[in-house]
């Protein structure tokens, strides 16, 4: 069986999603994925070191695998490698091919289709400003969904507030100052679009430190659906995810196509967004009781987890009817249709992503079992499961 490398920076769940694709990919291609850890993008005074280490490693295993080709995940890391240094077909994923040269071959996000859903979730706000929070790091990427942003904006007559941050390091102190007078000068309500979750939690932070109610005052809106840090916030992140198990696969074939013509490689390819995840940070409440606030907040963060109202009501120990009228009070719907919103949402992205059987799935989104899962969906689709997904996949 013929060996492909994937160079991962990281293990997020982005880079997982990204694998699964690949390894959907090369199944039907029949390769064998060997996956190696680069992790580079360190402090400088470490990098060299790093990259040493990392090249006498490749090279043994180069040696030993003989691989046919090799696809580099470039997202945390987009300067550390160059196109022809790894002597064998070469596809780079999250990295603009303009930052390659001629004939490079990548898969990136299309910036300009997960700014414009961004700028569609966030206009249905109604707030009086709109704003971006761009990485750390000077980003193309970043750079892009800022641009496309505020021009989504523009097209509804919109302005955009834009930080503009005078230092790179996310763990600066005086990065974070930055942002917090930033936010605390901006007009409210204000709506921010941040360029991933890592910032768009740095940014409810500053809002809540500033006295600010998250999402009255200031609503967030990231992009990843990053569960470690979507989930751990609080209030719990809105989030964009972008289809990384499409842009795997898509790697992978475009790989597969270089391989069989050197001569005239494939074009790059992007990917754009499959899923809106709303939680707290831009659904607000109609009331602020803090007992309710807490019960919306865990029903939100654990929904795919098997939760129940009996379960909610025994915890607070409240009776059934006295949780559900506040919890109606506070967001204009029942705990149980706030329960059923977010597992469909999960279900309908694993199916999306293909591959997983059924009863996985509706374990994943905290169906009690399968039949309960095809029941709930299919009344809420008008679709089964897999009618559903077909119908995605045409």
């Amino acid at each position: 069986m013929k060996s492909i490398f994937f160079l991962q920076s990281s293990n997020r769940p982005s880079n997982q999603s990204q694998l699964d694709g690949i390894l959907r990919a090369a199944k039907a291609f029949g390769w064998h994925v060997r996956t190696l850890e680069f992790g580079m993008a360190s402090p400088s005074h470490q990098k060299h070191d790093r990259r040493a280490e990392f090249w006498e490693n490749f090279r043994k295993m180069r040696e030993f695998w003989d691989p046919i080709g090799v696809i580099v995940d470039s997202g945390a890391a987009p300067n550390d490698f160059r196109k022809d240094e790894f002597g064998i077909p070469t596809v780079f994923l999250d990295r603009h091919p303009d930052t390659l040269g001629r004939g490079a071959v990548c898969v990136y996000s299309d910036a300009k289709s997960i700014a414009q859903l961004a700028a569609r979730e966030l206009l249905a706000l109604n707030a009086t400003s709109y704003a971006y929070v761009p990485f750390t790091d000077n980003l193309r990427w970043s750079h892009e969904r800022g641009r496309e942003f505020t021009a989504a904006l523009k097209l509804n007559n919109v302005c955009c507030h834009t930080f503009q941050k005078e230092h790179k390091a996310i763990a600066s102190n005086v990065f974070l100052r930055e942002l917090d007078t930033w936010i605390r000068e901006l007009p409210k309500p204000t709506a921010i679009f941040a360029a991933n979750d890592y910032i768009s939690e740095l940014v409810v932070g500053c809002a809540r430190k500033n006295g600010f109610a998250v999402p009255d005052d200031v609503a967030v809106m990231g992009v990843d659906n990053d569960e470690d840090i979507c989930l751990r916030c609080t209030p719990s992140l809105s989030s964009i995810k972008p289809d990384h198990e499409r842009a795997g696969y898509l790697a992978a074939s475009l790989l597969r196509d270089l391989i069989r013509s050197l001569r005239r490689p494939p074009k790059s390819q992007t990917f754009g967004a499959l899923a809106v995840f709303h939680r707290s940070s831009t659904r607000a409440l109609r009331r602020h009781d803090e007992r309710t606030v807490k019960i919306v907040e865990i029903v939100r963060k654990q929904a795919a987890s098997g939760i129940t109202v009996e379960q909610l009501a025994r915890d607070f120990g409240v009776t059934r009817r006295l949780i559900e009228m506040r919890f109606r009070e506070a967001t204009g719907h029942s705990i149980r249709d706030e329960i059923q919103f977010i597992r469909l949402e999960r279900a309908k992205v694993l199916l999306s992503q293909g591959g997983t059987r059924l009863a996985e799935i509706a374990a994943a989104a905290g169906y009690p079992s399968v039949q309960a899962f095809r029941k709930t969906f299919t009344a809420a689709t008008g679709k089964s499961p897999l009618n559903w997904r077909k119908a995605q996949s045409a």
